[in-house]
């Protein structure tokens, strides 16, 4: 059973149907998701100050673990004041 074939006019106001419905989900979506509030800010709260790029918390957490390191081991003389202190008496 071959259905009746659709005309241009007929397909062209199928594909510009689709394409509303397509973008008024989309916009309704967005609204939806822009408006809503998020359940965790009523009971959140900060510890410290916000950092406000990557880099920054990056850098923290570098000095961080650079200062557990550093107090962990004790560093060694330096080498170039060593010989320079033993070069120069």
């Amino acid at each position: 059973m071959m259905g009746k074939p659709i005309s241009r006019r007929n397909s062209r106001n199928l594909l510009l149907g689709l394409l509303l419905a397509t973008l008024l989900l989309s916009t309704g979506l967005n609204l939806y998701l822009l408006l809503e509030e998020p359940a965790y800010l009523a009971g959140y709260e900060l510890e410290g100050p916000l950092l406000e790029s990557a880099a920054a918390v990056e850098l923290v957490q570098t000095r961080r673990a650079l200062a557990e390191c550093q107090a962990g081991h004790p560093l060694p003389p330096d080498s170039l004041a060593t010989a320079a202190a033993t070069a120069y008496p």
